[in-house]
């Protein structure tokens, strides 16, 4: 049957934003916008749909308006340039221990592909291949909360010294700890 117009407009009108704000729909299956949204999904859907040949022309043509890859080739294409990306940070900074909402000057999200791709390790939906490449560039697939106390330990002795925790994203103590990437995630 389908998912109804009402719902399916409203969908699209998530997609399209998301679409005018970053110029694609290159995300994760398992992406969600800030509303919460399951944006990835969506997409997927809408895929799966058009290769069954459930999705009407109408549908197709608005899709088409946002530049829809119903082939997905362009996101695997996508997955290595955000993967040079990184790479490319990564040499010029040393770690990747960046925030979620970290940019680079181009807008591309840097910090949210990086979160995607945890989220896809977690998942088990990476290859072989990709996780060798992540830790080529030292990506952690943990986040903070796998050692949350020994991190709080060393935010809490940072604030008994300086009476704050009012660091940047990229702040790092003198023992090279990501203090500000740990306050940020």
């Amino acid at each position: 049957m389908g998912i109804k117009q009402d719902d399916w407009e409203r969908s699209f009108q998530k997609a399209f934003n998301y679409y005018t704000k970053y110029g694609n729909l290159n995300v994760s299956s398992s992406f969600v916008t800030e509303e919460g949204f399951k944006l990835g999904i969506w997409i997927q859907n809408q895929r799966s749909s058009f290769k069954k040949g459930i999705l009407s022309k109408d549908r197709i043509s608005k899709l088409n308006s946002i530049d829809f890859d119903f082939s997905n080739k362009r996101h695997r294409l996508n997955w290595e340039k955000a993967y040079k990306r990184a790479k490319e940070y990564y040499e010029k900074n040393g770690d990747l221990d960046i925030p979620t909402n970290y940019l680079l000057e181009d807008g591309f999200n840097l910090g949210g592909w990086i979160c995607s791709q945890r989220t896809a390790y977690k998942k088990n939906e990476l290859s072989e291949e990709k996780i060798n490449r992540l830790k080529d560039i030292k990506m952690r697939f943990d986040n903070k909360i796998n050692d949350w106390y020994g991190s709080y330990a060393i935010a809490k002795k940072y604030h008994e010294e300086h009476g704050n925790l009012n660091v940047g994203a990229r702040f790092k103590t003198e023992e090279g700890f990501s203090l500000g990437w740990w306050l940020s995630c």
